[in-house]
């Protein structure tokens, strides 16, 4: 059973994670996280130091340990490298659409550049991503290994693969902004995707 200070900690995080979302995190001040909270400020220094650290807590519980906590078990299930790499991109759909741009959403505050000044965030989100890109190099060297694909470099193919997953990711969450890049008329789904990753964009000719 969660202890009384647990749970008030848990609380100030609710609390000023809807508060980034709805005002952004410049806007937001410590009293309104407080009165939000249904506390005195003076409380919320008790388990926290300064909003960076509010913050920097929110983004190791919401991206972070859930996507660490999460993941691997997808990837340590049975099936070919083919379908780990499916997998791996239902994942960062599902993963994207509860992060991804709008109300509510992480990266709508995320894209405050004072939040940037804080190293442990800048550290915390640079071993983020090389968790992410060694994910996806482990399925692909899996796959090259086993004779699955085809005999290449496996940092190259990591590369061209990333780009084209964070691109379709990107597109389809509006991550940097709606209308940045267009609008799509209609989501892209994984299974659209797979084939452009596997198949590569060569049509194949008909032999007689």
């Amino acid at each position: 059973m969660a202890s009384a200070k647990s749970l008030k900690k848990e609380l100030i995080l609710t609390k000023a994670f809807e508060l980034f979302c709805e005002k952004g995190y410049t806007d937001t001040k410590i009293i309104e996280i407080a009165e939000a909270a249904g506390i005195g400020k003076g409380t919320v220094y008790e388990y926290f130091g300064s909003k960076e650290d509010i913050f920097f807590d929110i983004f190791d519980r919401y991206v972070t340990q859930h996507y660490y906590k999460n993941l691997q078990p997808l990837l340590e299930s049975a099936g070919d490298t083919k379908e780990k790499i499916l997998r791996y991109v239902h994942f960062e759909m599902e993963f994207m659409s509860a992060v991804g741009n709008g109300k509510n959403h992480l990266s709508r505050f995320m894209s405050d550049h004072t939040l940037f000044q804080d190293g442990r965030l800048c550290e915390a989100i640079g071993q983020f991503m090389k968790f992410r890109t060694k994910t996806l190099h482990d399925i692909l060297a899996e796959g090259i290994l086993s004779g699955e694909f085809i005999q290449m470099d496996p940092e190259l193919a990591t590369a061209a693969i990333a780009g084209a997953i964070n691109t379709f990711l990107t597109r389809n969450y509006n991550l940097i902004g709606p209308g940045a890049q267009g609008s799509l008329k209609q989501p892209w789904s994984a299974e659209d995707l797979m084939p452009i990753l596997l198949n590569g964009l060569t049509a194949k000719k008909e032999t007689a």
